[in-house]
């Protein structure tokens, strides 16, 4: 069963999570020549 959150509550969790994405993107840029890995855009 789906759990309905109010909108405001769902932005939120939505800002979250987009938040750490870029956060962890922007690591894995710094991180990516150290490791030798190549960053996927």
């Amino acid at each position: 069963m789906i759990r309905v959150t109010p909108t405001f509550s769902l932005y939120y969790e939505l800002w979250e999570l987009i938040s750490f994405l870029r956060f962890w993107d922007k690591f894995l840029d710094k991180m990516a020549p150290l490791l030798g890995l190549k960053t996927v855009v």
